[in-house]
């Protein structure tokens, strides 16, 4: 199934995204051999996880149509964080995969959620910290989740927030709960 994923990809990513997937992918496998963690698992969630990434509104609203998701606490005007979602119930359709671990991940990569599995934490911060980051601050988050998983993990979260203030973007409630959860 990799290879008819990896051929899907290729032709339906742009290069850049394309490449982003697979940094994704192998960070996210360096950190679960680390960590005793589903290695083959995160690299599945890695490789689906911006599948639908650079599709239009349309056919994401489509896909998060078929979904359990609640268009609640301002859902539709967070457009940034439809392809998640809309991306877990594409790979199960359109892939037939039927794991909730990977297809959890692939879903709350970009918004967290409280009591992540450690596939799905191990997904949310590769995307973070692929090679392929370069923001200010990617050295430090890359460093502590290679010292701590856990600890790396919530500043990974922190990291996130304070990204979406600065930017003055809407935070979905999920977001903020998943921070007040792990900060306990």
């Amino acid at each position: 199934m990799e290879k008819e994923i990896l051929y899907f990809l290729e032709t339906k990513l742009s290069k850049k995204r394309y490449v982003h997937t697979i940094n994704v992918a192998k960070m996210a496998e360096t950190i679960a051999k680390k960590n005793n963690i589903d290695i083959a698992k995160c690299r599945m969630a890695s490789l689906l996880h911006d599948v639908l990434k650079e599709e239009n509104k349309d056919i994401l609203l489509h896909y998060i149509d078929l979904s359990d998701i609640m268009y609640k606490n301002n859902f539709l005007k967070i457009t940034h964080i439809w392809h998640g979602f809309a991306a877990s119930e594409f790979i199960q359709t359109e892939f037939g995969i039927i794991d909730l671990d990977v297809i959890n991940a692939v879903k709350y990569h970009t918004t967290a959620r409280e009591n992540m599995s450690d596939i799905e934490k191990v997904v949310f911060v590769s995307d973070l910290i692929s090679l392929d980051r370069n923001y200010e601050e990617v050295d430090l988050l890359r460093e502590a989740v290679m010292n701590d998983f856990e600890e790396g993990f919530k500043q990974a979260l922190k990291y996130n927030l304070i990204y979406l203030i600065k930017s003055n973007k809407v935070i979905y409630q999920q977001s903020l709960d998943a921070y007040n959860w792990y900060a306990k």
